[in-house]
């Protein structure tokens, strides 16, 4: 499930509603012109459970690039 709608745009955001960096993420993508597939997790545990055996450690945002787990904030903003 994870795997197909991350591969569905060359750069794809999971978030929660109430999670501010996912915002700044999203921002931050927009800032550097890329327009990414953002998919709310907020009430889809199953999604959620399927981000976290991918190794998104239940942390938001959980971002893919080329269909890549690339991770969260961290490591997003390590490689901006």
């Amino acid at each position: 499930m994870v795997n197909a709608l991350a591969s569905q745009s060359d750069v794809v955001v999971f978030t929660k509603s109430t999670c501010f960096m996912c915002h700044s993420i999203k921002a931050l993508f927009y800032y550097f012109g890329a327009s990414p597939a953002v998919y709310e997790v907020d009430n889809d545990v199953d999604l959620e459970f399927a981000l976290r055996r991918l190794g998104s450690n239940t942390a938001f945002p959980a971002v893919f690039v080329g269909g890549k787990y690339l991770g969260s904030t961290k490591e997003v903003i390590w490689k901006a």
